[in-house]
């Protein structure tokens, strides 16, 4: 993509931001039922409005950041990090959608974790896509388990797995993965 191709896209997203922006205030301000007293459902239809508008923003934040990136225009923002930190922020991001569906989310994070040096927002948007990624991919009522341990390779490096209840990726769609 070209420079200019970047900042058209940059445009457009700074434009959607507004009007989500708008969406979450009017939701929060009936939420405060400061205009009117909510019943149990129209306040459940509210918070999904508000969740749904809050992943709508992250996505438009994504991408901008991966047009960005393929541009060549986005710098890495390398420095240590805390990855728990980073860990339970992206397990936030996605509760949302899990709490929904009822999918239970099974934690299995190892107790000693190295000391990394990355981009704390990719990482972060890396984890939260995958856990997003798998309570889409779950039924009602599934599970998806998150785990993370460090390799036995003698290297200071992490697997992180995300495994889902879902179906699967069909046998002929493998290839495009």
């Amino acid at each position: 993509l070209s420079l200019e191709q970047v900042e058209v896209v940059a445009s457009i997203a700074q434009d959607l931001r507004q009007p989500m922006s708008s969406i979450i205030g009017y939701a929060d301000l009936l939420l405060s039922e400061s205009v009117g007293i909510l019943g149990a459902l129209q306040r459940k239809f509210l918070e999904r409005i508000k969740a749904s508008t809050k992943r709508m923003n992250q996505l438009v934040a994504d991408l901008i950041q991966m047009t960005a990136l393929e541009a060549g225009s986005h710098a890495l923002s390398l420095q240590p990090i805390d990855l728990m930190t980073v860990f339970d922020d992206a397990i936030s991001s996605a509760s949302e959608q899990l709490r929904e569906k009822r999918i239970v989310l099974r934690v299995d994070i190892a107790d000693e974790l190295p000391q990394m040096v990355s981009d704390r927002d990719a990482v972060e948007q890396i984890v939260s896509q995958l856990l997003h990624n798998a309570g889409a991919a779950s039924p009602p009522e599934g599970e998806v388990i998150f785990k993370v341990e460090q390799m036995q390779n003698g290297q200071e490096a992490l697997r992180i797995q995300v495994v889902d209840s879902g179906e699967g990726i069909p046998q002929e769609d493998l290839a495009r993965v």
